[in-house]
């Protein structure tokens, strides 16, 4: 399996999950985010973390993937209620996602997009 291959790796992943393999599922989708740009592993492990109740974990990972410059909409979508779950408001939560995002940008080098986003999350000031 060519780790670099997302559609494939995806395939696989829920392959191993729906045959009860939670172990195989997890060590791929550890080598999936270890070989590239993939923001889908980071949020698959981070919603069977939450599916285990560890909380904690499922937003390490979705922060990791935003520390990265990645981002997709179901890892926002987890964000915000796992984040709502701790009482965070949601308009809270959505910044506190996208402002994470933005400093992943940045720091992966895309200093224009962070700005883009920061604007936009400031009402275009």
């Amino acid at each position: 399996m060519d780790a670099a291959n997302p559609q494939a790796g995806q395939m696989l992943v829920y392959a191993y999950l729906n045959a009860g393999k939670q172990q195989d599922a997890a060590e791929l989708l550890d080598k999936i985010k270890r070989a590239g740009q993939q923001p889908f592993a980071f949020t698959l492990t981070a919603q069977l973390y939450a599916q285990q109740g560890n909380v904690a974990a499922a937003l390490a990972e979705i922060n990791a993937m935003l520390d990265r410059g990645l981002m997709d909409q179901d890892a926002l979508n987890l964000y915000v209620q796992l984040r709502m779950a701790q009482g965070s408001d949601q308009n809270s939560a959505v910044f506190g996602f996208y402002s994470a995002y933005a400093n992943g940008l940045e720091k992966n080098g895309d200093k224009k997009g962070a700005e883009q986003l920061r604007k936009q999350m400031n009402g275009g000031r």
